[in-house]
């Protein structure tokens, strides 16, 4: 009975992943092909707009799929980046399963994040949100717990160079929470926040120095505004669920800022870069936070070491 329910868990993840990707296409896709696939194909060659170019990793294993599906048909980018997709956020939601299984939310919250992934993507639809998703869960799931060996340790480090490649800012956040968790020593944190930061510099500076912004890099002024908050639909629905769940959000935020200062100030650090160098309506940018989130959640009762 137990295996034919998680058959059946399983099934459901699997097929909302589906309907995820294949939504979020329909609605921000679909109609750009030549568009996209010129974008990615600059990308792979090195010679796309920042920040993108810089979260290169996602991009060569979107390349991959390609290529093993030109084995049997020359296809566009569409089908690929649906099976990429797809994949990821299957992937993401077996991984984000056992990170939650212990919650209350347990059996409503991959579903519900899966229904809402489409809507996430208004204002920037990046397909790569899906995969940055993974990596996140990944790291937390696999660092996200004291462990005094050293193989641990260098595979923290060397998961964070692979996260450094797909996205450095959320590399930088996710390592420093996973080494509280990890009860790291001050010198091993320096380490973990010294290694996204030295490949956003490499990125930036020496692998593709002629990578532009096709954007102002400061976006304050317009955050400010809060008119790009309010031409966003997904704006509405994250609100009426801030309102319907303010109390439990309220005592979350106060366990963190009286008992977890640290990953508190991170957390805020977050945030506030977005809110400056970038579109916070773009709500897919706080997707990898969810692990984290659970992460908070399920060691809520256990003593950290800052």
């Amino acid at each position: 009975m137990m295996k034919d329910s998680l058959y059946r868990t399983y099934c459901l993840y699997f097929l909302l992943s589906v309907f995820a990707a294949f939504t979020s296409y329909r609605l921000h896709l679909e109609g750009f092909e030549e568009v996209i696939g010129e974008g990615i194909d600059a990308i792979i060659h090195g010679t796309g707009r920042a920040p993108d170019q810089y979260r290169i990793f996602p991009y060569l294993v979107l390349a991959a799929i390609k290529e093993v599906l030109g084995l049997w048909s020359d296809l566009s980018w569409k089908y690929p980046v649906l099976i990429f997709e797809s994949l990821s956020l299957f992937a993401s939601s077996l991984i984000l399963r056992r990170l939650s299984i212990s919650l209350p939310i347990s059996h409503i919250l991959i579903p519900l994040l899966l229904l809402t992934y489409p809507f996430l993507m208004f204002d920037g639809v990046r397909s790569i949100a899906a995969f940055i998703l993974l990596v996140s869960s990944i790291t937390v799931f696999l660092f996200g717990r004291p462990n005094p060996q050293v193989k641990i340790k260098l595979g923290f480090y060397a998961m964070l160079i692979l996260f450094s490649f797909t996205r450095a800012d959320m590399a930088l956040l996710v390592g420093l929470v996973c080494s509280v968790y990890m009860s790291l020593a001050i010198w091993e944190k320096f380490i973990t926040a010294a290694i996204p930061l030295i490949i956003q510099l490499l990125l930036d500076t020496t692998i593709f120095p002629e990578a532009l912004y096709y954007s102002d890099l400061i976006m304050l002024s317009d955050n400010i505004s809060l008119i790009h908050f309010v031409s966003n639909p997904t704006t509405y629905l994250l609100l009426g669920c801030s309102i319907f769940y303010w109390e439990s959000i309220r005592e979350f935020i106060a366990y963190l800022f009286n008992d977890q200062k640290f990953i508190f100030l991170l957390i805020m650090g977050y945030f506030l870069t977005v809110f400056i160098i970038g579109r916070p309506n773009e709500y897919r940018l706080f997707l990898p936070i969810v692990p984290i989130i659970l992460l908070i959640i399920r060691n809520r009762n256990a003593p950290l070491m800052i």
